[in-house]
C-alpha cells in the first residue's frame, strides 16, 4: 500500500473520530436528562417529593422492643478466637532468612 492511500485513510480514520466524538458530546448537550420527553425532570422532581413525603409520614415506635416475643429471641452468636497474624512482609519470599 503505498504511503499517500495510507495516509489518506489514516487522515479519514481521524475526521471520522473527530467528527464523532464532536456529535456525541456537543450536539446533544441541549436534550433534558431522563425519558426523553419534554418535561420529564419536572416529572421525575415531582415524583421524588412525592416519594419524599410519603417517606416523612413514617412514624417508628420503639415499642417493638418491650414485645416479649422480642425479648424472647436467643442470642446464638459465637465469640471469635484471635488468629496469629501474617508475615510481616509478604513481599519477602518465603525461604528468605529472618532478621
Amino acid at each position: 500500500m503505498s504511503s499517500v492511500l495510507r495516509n489518506s485513510i489514516f487522515a479519514l480514520g481521524l475526521v471520522l473520530i473527530l467528527w464523532l466524538g464532536y456529535s456525541i458530546f456537543f450536539q446533544n448537550a441541549d436534550i433534558p436528562l431522563g425519558s426523553g420527553q419534554e418535561g420529564s425532570l419536572v416529572h421525575d422532581t415531582q415524583e421524588l417529593l412525592t416519594r419524599l413525603h410519603q417517606l416523612e409520614q413514617i412514624k417508628i415506635s420503639g415499642a417493638i422492643f418491650h414485645d416479649h416475643r422480642f425479648q424472647s429471641l436467643v442470642d446464638f452468636h459465637q465469640q471469635i478466637q484471635p488468629e496469629p497474624l501474617g508475615r510481616d512482609n509478604p513481599f519477602v519470599p518465603i525461604d528468605a532468612p529472618k532478621p
